[in-house]
């Protein structure tokens, strides 16, 4: 009984101290006084998720330090009744938090290729009886059809359309976001966020006619230098094609690093 209770505290400390503390190193302190593995109950953002301690990205959501700059600017940029796009989704840290953030009168849509997450992230929205979210259960890319993902195997599920020897191959539908959101009467967005491991480019491609148009206010686009020359493209194509499109560079100021990866905010020159 008296665990029970110990373990209850801790979880409810986690909840509503803890994890929504914004404290630099916050990963670092607290990452060997919690499991490393097992599945737990935490809520993210509003959303009750269960989390594989086992999964990088799982455990920086627990701790409440995944992309923790990110998340702020977000927070600051974000407004009741606004539209907000999550491409590249995983278990939905940015998707609830879009949602939190965008409230009732606002609109959000995740979508994500890898059949498990977005099927996870569509049960959780439904347990959590979330209204303002739809997922799209698809790659975004510059043409439709179908196309090879390659799924880690450990660590955690962070798929790529590059080809990887040794990794789970699944095939999945591909769209275009210029489709897809004209068939949903999406008029003005606010925010974009993509993290698709080297797919970036096509996403662009694939929306270009909503972007060039002015209907995207900013993106929040992870440069993974890697991945985009496992892709045939990079980062200096990657920018300099946001820029043909209306769009500066933003984020902190400090320029794109080479051969690395950092998420770059993006903003439409009105």
């Amino acid at each position: 009984m008296t665990v029970t209770i110990a373990r209850k505290i801790f979880d409810i400390m986690m909840d509503s101290i803890i994890r929504p503390l914004p404290v630099r190193g916050k990963f670092r302190l607290l990452s060997r006084r919690v499991m490393k593995m097992g599945t737990v109950s935490a809520r993210v953002h509003g959303w009750r998720m269960q989390l594989d301690l086992g999964d990088l990205i799982h455990r920086g959501m627990y701790l409440g330090s995944f992309e923790m700059a990110e998340t702020r600017w977000v927070r600051s940029t974000l407004k009741a009744g606004d539209t907000a796009i999550d491409i590249g989704a995983n278990c939905g840290w940015y998707t609830s938090l879009f949602s939190q953030l965008c409230g009732a009168n606002g609109r959000v849509i995740a979508v994500d290729a890898n059949p498990h997450l977005s099927s996870r992230l569509q049960q959780c929205i439904q347990s959590n009886r979330i209204e303002n979210v739809e997922v799209i259960c698809a790659g975004a890319s510059n043409c439709e059809g179908e196309i090879k993902l390659y799924i880690p195997p450990y660590g955690n599920e962070d798929a790529t359309m590059a080809i990887v020897e040794g990794w789970t191959e699944v095939i999945v539908p591909l769209v275009t976001l210029d489709r897809e959101l004209m068939k949903r009467n999406v008029e003005k967005i606010r925010l974009v966020k993509i993290d698709v491991e080297g797919h970036e480019l096509k996403v662009l491609q694939g929306m270009k006619s909503f972007l060039s148009a002015g209907r995207v206010e900013y993106l929040l686009m992870e440069f993974n230098d890697y991945w985009l020359r496992q892709q045939g493209t990079s980062q200096e194509e990657l920018a300099a094609y946001c820029k043909s499109l209306g769009f500066e560079g933003q984020f902190n100021g400090t320029p794109i690093p080479k051969n690395s990866f950092a998420n770059i905010v993006f903003k439409y020159r009105s």
